[in-house]
């Protein structure tokens, strides 16, 4: 397993840049225009500022590899550094996830996916998520909140 951490001051430029191009990654091509543009880097910098208590990442500091954020029982966003992928930080990073939602009591955890997101689905499949059905999730913005049909997955922890 990982060593994970608590993120820290230092790694908020890093982070923000990964969020930013991990969201473009997966994100950009299947979502409306007028949320692309409200995914400026300058955002994910603002709310990586704003959720930097809640991010658990890997990696040295001011150098993460992946990050995830957890809110209540939901694993809201997990992304990890091309450099990172397929050595299980993933995985490592949303068990650390599920053990937080679990010592905060509830038995089920959740994540939304967009369908579009072919890869996310059969990785989140593989390690025992089940899929749910498509609702509308409302997203953070810097402004008031965008809704978004998304798969809500579902796991037991």
């Amino acid at each position: 397993m990982t060593e994970l951490r608590n993120a820290v001051e230092a790694d908020i430029s890093a982070l923000a840049a990964l969020w930013h191009s991990g969201w473009r990654e997966a994100h950009m091509a299947h979502v409306p225009e007028n949320l692309v543009a409200m995914r400026t880097a300058e955002s994910f910098l603002i709310r990586t500022r704003r959720h930097l208590q809640s991010i658990r990442t890997a990696g040295t500091e001011g150098a993460p590899l992946g990050m995830c954020i957890v809110k209540d029982h939901i694993i809201e966003h997990i992304y990890v550094a091309p450099s990172a992928r397929g050595s299980g930080l993933a995985n490592d990073l949303i068990e650390d996830g599920l053990r937080k939602i679990a010592e905060a009591d509830f038995t089920t955890a959740e994540l939304a996916v967009i369908p579009e997101n072919a890869r996310a689905i059969a990785f989140y499949k593989k390690t025992g998520w089940r899929e749910g059905s498509i609702k509308n999730v409302s997203l953070e913005t810097l402004a008031e909140p965008f809704d978004l049909a998304c798969i809500i997955m579902h796991k037991n922890v």
